[in-house]
């Protein structure tokens, strides 16, 4: 699952501003058939938790060329990088270069 504050807040009626709201609204969204959450919080940082981690990666500048599915390239780059096994962080590394 992929959530940024829009999605949010429309799924649970707060506004994640900041990390530590962003970190509780997710643990009371886990459900069992939730294994990960990835919460793009705009172009400052993404987290990433599972039932027992979080990550906080953030966000770097790079030329933008263009920005059309930008969402989708960011949802294909972590997903490939779950697949494949990668460290968290070069996922992130990885889709980041792919959106921005």
């Amino acid at each position: 699952m992929t959530l940024d504050e829009t999605k949010t807040k429309k799924l649970t009626d707060i506004y994640p501003a900041d990390i530590k709201t962003a970190h509780l609204v997710v643990k009371s969204i886990f459900r069992a058939w939730i294994r990960n959450i990835c919460y793009k919080h705009g172009e400052r940082r993404s987290l990433f938790f599972t039932k027992s981690k979080a990550v906080v990666v953030l966000s770097f500048k790079l030329k933008r060329i263009d920005t059309v599915a930008a969402d989708d390239s960011f949802n294909v780059g972590l997903v490939t990088g779950l697949i494949k096994n990668m460290l968290l962080q070069k996922e992130f590394v990885w889709q980041l270069h792919v959106v921005l």
